[in-house]
């Protein structure tokens, strides 16, 4: 069943901030610790393009910094993303030529907490309505008249 994007602002609301959502298998985790923490750097391979224009069989790079869950036991969160699993990923474009990998686009989280979701079908296919719901209102209304002022105009001298 598709959700309509009024039982799912949020899903709406996350698709409608990404630049680019993917489903993706990942290749590589290489989680390390920091002095703030720790980061990864999660290469992934492109299943399939589900917004922007990312392509399938494409490969990614996402950096991320891993969030603490006791600072008072220096315990960290487990890595995100884990080897061999597929997950729905929704991302902002952010630019190509650095990184572990500086010839792999790379790209932010849209979302530091919601971004990264294990795979499902039904999410897919309720990400790719919204979508396509937003792109038909993006299009109404670039070709929708635009409003012309009501009032008279008057000159006075």
């Amino acid at each position: 069943m598709i959700a309509r994007s009024s039982e799912t602002p949020a899903l709406e609301n996350l698709v409608q901030q990404s630049t680019d959502i993917a489903e993706v298998q990942v290749l590589s985790t290489n989680p390390r610790k920091a002095d703030e923490g720790a980061r990864d750097t999660a290469v992934l391979q492109v299943i399939q393009g589900l917004k922007g224009l990312i392509a399938a069989n494409s490969s990614i790079q996402i950096y991320y910094h891993m969030r603490w869950l006791s600072m008072m036991t220096w315990q960290l969160e487990p890595p995100r993303f884990v080897r061999g699993r597929k997950y729905i990923v929704f991302l902002k474009q952010d630019s190509k030529g650095y990184g572990p990998n500086p010839s792999l686009m790379e790209y932010n989280l849209t979302d530091s907490w919601l971004s990264i979701v294990p795979y499902q079908p039904a999410l897919a296919e309720d990400v790719q309505w919204i979508t396509n719901q937003q792109k038909k209102q993006m299009q109404e209304k670039a070709q929708s008249p635009r409003p012309t002022s009501q009032r008279p105009c008057m000159i006075t001298r």
